[in-house]
């Protein structure tokens, strides 16, 4: 939306030299007004900050509001609408788009494409994982986590399953029984499940660790503690599991 900043604009008067553009596009706004040496501009706005450095010098000053929504402005619904109707239209465009506009597009394309797929798996398959993430997150589980590589890696492990727990070393032709070797009197298989709920040589450390899982008000269950995205939690129960392990 642009605004004569001191005076109506008609033919009778001679061309403003300030000028108000009113915009809802936050991000555009942020993008104009940000250091282009540090960060990635889009090519479009270089153009502007390149036109608008033009008209700085020709003594035409143009200054920028963020409004909301356009809330409280007659008008603009109309022109939105107008906007949206012409999205179908088949026009080559004045000026060549940047391909990081497509990104978003693709990302979102590619997000729908593998939740379908999830969504659409056979029930037995894949389920040990499907009840630690029952729908594709949009963002990984150890997002803004401060963990390290190490850390993130071997809690992945955990989540897939894939442990040097004997029921999975059995698997994998590494190891000889998938039984538990704590307790031989009692044969058990030994997966993530039996060393977090059922393992009687573990009670000690596991009162421990539960604890912990306890004050942060996570379910007491494997499912729920693998999905937890917590730090402290994170990294006492690697140390619980390697201790078990080792």
């Amino acid at each position: 939306m642009l605004r004569n900043i001191r005076s109506p604009f008609n033919h009778l008067c001679p061309p403003p030299s300030s000028y108000l553009i009113v915009s809802d596009s936050l991000s555009c706004l942020l993008s104009l007004s940000s250091y282009f040496f540090n960060s990635r501009p889009s090519p479009i706005s270089i153009r502007i900050k390149q036109l608008l450095y033009e008209l700085t010098l020709s003594d035409i000053i143009v200054e920028f509001l963020w409004v909301p929504g356009h809330s409280g402005i007659k008008g603009n619904e109309i022109a939105d609408s107008i906007a949206k109707s012409t999205s179908s239209f088949c026009c080559p465009s004045p000026t060549l788009i940047p391909w990081t506009d497509f990104c978003p597009l693709l990302k979102h394309h590619i997000y729908n494409l593998w939740r379908n797929q999830w969504n659409n798996l056979a029930p037995n398959y894949a389920s040990w994982y499907k009840n630690i993430s029952p729908s594709i997150p949009s963002l990984p589980w150890f997002h803004n986590l401060n963990l390290n590589r190490k850390i993130i890696t071997s809690f992945s492990r955990l989540r897939f399953g894939h442990t040097l727990l004997p029921s999975h070393s059995y698997k994998l032709s590494l190891n000889d029984s998938p039984l538990c070797i704590f307790h031989t009197h009692d044969p058990m298989i030994c997966d993530i499940s039996h060393i977090l709920s059922h393992c009687p040589s573990l009670v000690p450390q596991r009162n421990t660790l539960f604890t912990l899982i306890h004050s942060f008000n996570v379910k007491l269950d494997t499912q729920s503690i693998l999905s937890s995205p917590n730090v402290p939690i994170t990294t006492s129960l690697i140390s619980f599991i390697q201790n078990a392990v080792y």
